[in-house]
């Protein structure tokens, strides 16, 4: 069974419905698979492929509901972070897991100077939030908007889905 199956199941039989509540934001399971396969694409150009591990350091909304199944979809491996666990304890779980992208939200955002210069595998660092780009991070809106839609690598069976 690849883990993408309950996601394209709903579309198929329920695509207009509610997938999404947050806040003041509404998502169709349409939009809601949209969005899940244009990152899945936008990860991809950054490099994520068969087991390459993509790190979450967000609070729960819908970037992290899309996160959790566009990071398979790529064909990747998702690795949500402890929001408790001090800088340096985050710094040993994202170099252990060899992570390759970094997705923090605003909250988190402020502790990327002190978690940065110890990352020895992060290529890329993404802010998911509904803001203007910020400095030098890709912005997850604008990788999105700018991503084509890509297929499901069909993650699945033996594959490692997340790392806990």
């Amino acid at each position: 069974m690849q883990v993408s199956q309950a996601l394209k199941r709903t579309l198929l039989l329920g695509g207009d419905g509610t997938a999404v509540l947050d806040g003041d934001q509404k998502f169709t399971w349409n939009d809601f698979g949209a969005r899940v396969r244009k990152l899945a694409g936008a990860l991809q150009k950054l490099g994520i492929g068969d087991d390459d591990k993509v790190a979450v350091l967000m609070l729960n909304g819908h970037r992290y509901l899309e996160l959790y199944n566009g990071v398979s979809w790529a064909g990747g491996v998702v690795v949500p972070l402890n929001i408790r666990l001090a800088p340096p304890e985050l710094v040993a779980q994202i170099n252990e897991a060899e992570v390759k992208v970094l997705v923090v939200d605003d909250t988190f955002g402020m502790m990327l100077p002190s978690l940065t210069p110890h990352l020895t595998t992060v290529k890329h660092f993404v802010l998911a939030h509904s803001g203007p780009a910020a400095g030098e991070l890709a912005h997850y809106e604008t990788l999105i908007e700018e991503a084509d839609e890509v297929d499901d690598a069909g993650r699945g069976g033996d594959d490692v889905l997340g790392t806990f």
